[in-house]
């Protein structure tokens, strides 16, 4: 079984779109209704006939796709007569001739009035214009001041009109001699500029008094003025100088108006300084009147200047006491201040730091986005000084809470309580006096600090062997206890103590360590004594005891520091008696 497709047939008609690049401006597109993907390109054959019907012609054009343009440079009609897409014929359905005329090239016609003043006469011309061509239309003018004789170009403008009717008012600043002069002109079509000739056609000579006027030219509100602060306005003025120019500050709650008058203007711009607003709230500057040279005196009625003054001058200081500016930390943690700001934000506040002996250390500066919860964050000891404050326009003032002092909690230490048996024999090396073997002694310690405390010391005995040990105190005195049970020199090596705020982690991390403290005591031996013959038994007559010259010598081992002392203890052995019997 055989299959095949089918091509939908392609819906055409013809379009005219606007093309600046031609001789008529236009070109031809081939609207397409239905468009398949894999249609293009199409052949269209078009029909031209002149608008004299002297010219006849068939143009073939292969149209790329559904954009692409025939450019038109013939006035005349065309007319779709057949198109062929890639597979089929199309159907032309719609609009399938158009006649494409030559643009008209655009054209002006200005007519002028002067426009009257009562005071002064004539002040400017009014310009009625007629074009002729496509809209929008602009027109460029140029305007020349005679000046001994000869031009000077004062202003190049271009003018924009959307219809082909345009009203043009022109008033000079500065009164004399004037020559507008209208030179260039283009339209939709045409973008060249076409010159305007004759040009006497199109120049007005005219010679024109200025009424004098006036008026708030570039005033921004760029947000509400500090209090006690002024600010500047600037004002246009036109006319002859010199000028007398008069306004009026009023405070728009009460309504207070106050007129000022400012005299002898010499030039066309002037700025006005207002007064030091004293009062926060909103103002309004409004120019009154204005008169010039000639005489002339004209009131005023443009618009004013509206002025906002805040209400609070910003401060800051600290957010506590005058009698609590003060606070204690560890040495090596951080403590946040808290800031009283008033304002509004951001915030930009400078203080001075001063150490502890009261000698400036630097100048810093901190910046805060809003006054909610406002704080210095200090890890140092010493003075901190406000100095100023800035809020998001104004500089404030510093409140009489301006200092506050950081002050060290004080690092534990130890000191030796030195007594009759102690006594220092070098800088943290002390001296006990010696001790017999099994005799107690002990060292008494004064702590310094918060209670409890823990002692760390490490003891040295005789042979050299260290151990470490820790003791708990939970009031500031303390006793070493001295080891005595072997004879020798004994060390204690006092290495560290902590409280209750200062813990050891807290010391390692501000890299703190304690000179070590040293003490030392000898154990001197205790004597020793023995007989040397312990089995041997002496005999002697009772008469003979208290006759040492008879006695024998009983011998003794002793060991000891002499002189020594030895103690006998002497008592009676009785031998019972043996009897015998025959």
């Amino acid at each position: 079984m055989q299959s095949f497709y089918s091509h939908d047939l392609p819906r055409v008609h013809l379009e005219e779109r606007v093309n600046r690049n031609t001789k008529t401006k236009r070109s031809l597109r081939l609207a397409i209704d239905h468009f398949p993907g894999d249609s293009a390109p199409f052949e269209a054959q078009i029909k031209y006939v002149s608008d004299d019907e002297s010219e006849v012609e068939l143009l073939t054009y292969l149209f790329k796709d559904d954009r692409d343009e025939y450019p038109v440079q013939k006035p005349g009609t065309y007319t779709l007569v057949s198109v062929k897409s890639k597979h089929c014929r199309s159907i032309i359905s719609g609009r399938s001739s158009v006649s494409i005329p030559l643009p008209v090239v655009p054209k002006l016609t200005i007519e002028s009035q002067p426009i009257q003043d009562s005071c002064v006469g004539q002040v400017g011309l009014v310009f009625d214009m007629a074009f002729v061509g496509t809209p929008p239309f602009k027109l460029h003018q140029t305007v020349y001041k005679i000046e001994n004789g000869k031009r000077v170009n004062t202003q190049s403008t271009t003018l924009t009109s959307q219809g082909t009717r345009f009203r043009f008012n022109y008033e000079p600043s500065v009164e004399g001699n004037y020559e507008i002069a209208f030179n260039k002109l283009v339209d939709s079509l045409y973008s060249d500029p076409i010159e305007l000739q004759p040009a006497r056609d199109y120049t007005f000579t005219t010679s024109m008094r200025v009424k004098p006027s006036a008026e708030i030219k570039h005033y921004q509100n760029r947000g509400a003025l500090c209090l006690g602060s002024s600010v500047r306005i600037p004002v246009q003025l036109k006319g002859e100088a010199p000028f007398v120019l008069e306004y009026d500050v009023i405070e728009t709650q009460s309504n207070k108006r106050i007129p000022y008058t400012v005299k002898d203007i010499k030039g066309d711009s002037y700025e006005i300084e207002t007064p030091a607003f004293k009062v926060g709230g909103e103002y309004i500057l409004s120019l009154t009147s204005v008169k010039d040279n000639s005489g002339c005196l004209v009131s005023l009625t443009g618009a004013d200047a509206k002025i906002a003054v805040r209400r609070e001058v910003p401060s800051v200081g600290f957010g506590v006491g005058e009698d609590h500016n003060k606070i204690k930390i560890k040495k090596g943690e951080t403590t946040d201040v808290p800031l009283r700001l008033l304002g509004e934000g951001p915030f930009d506040v400078d203080f001075d730091f001063y150490n502890s002996e009261g000698l400036f250390v630097s100048s810093k500066k901190k910046h805060f986005h809003s006054a909610h919860k406002g704080h210095l964050t200090v890890s140092e000891a010493g003075t901190y000084k406000l100095k100023s404050v800035k809020d998001s326009s104004c500089r404030g003032t510093v409140s009489d809470t301006d200092s506050y002092v950081v002050e060290y909690h004080p690092i534990p230490s130890v000191s030796i309580s030195e007594h009759s048996d102690v006594k220092s024999i070098k800088s943290n090396v002390f001296e006990k006096n010696n001790v017999c073997q099994m005799n107690d002694s002990s060292v008494d310690l004064v702590l310094h600090g918060s209670a409890p405390f823990v002692v760390e010391y490490t003891v040295l005995n005789p042979s050299g062997a260290r151990s470490s040990k820790s003791l708990s105190v939970a009031t500031r005195f303390a006793s070493l206890r001295f080891p005595n049970d072997k004879p020798g020199e004994y060390k204690y090596f006092i290495t560290g103590v902590y409280d209750a705020l200062y813990s050891k982690y807290d010391l390692d991390k501000i890299h703190y360590s304690m000179d070590e403290i040293v003490v030392k005591q000898v154990v001197s031996p205790s004597p020793r004594a023995e007989f040397k013959n312990k089995r041997k038994v002496y005999r002697t007559c009772t008469t003979n005891v208290l006759d040492k010259d008879v006695l024998e010598p009983i011998p003794l081992n002793i060991d000891g520091n002499v002189p020594i002392t030895v103690t006998f203890e002497l008592y009676m052995r009785v031998v019972p008696s043996q009897s015998s019997s025959l």
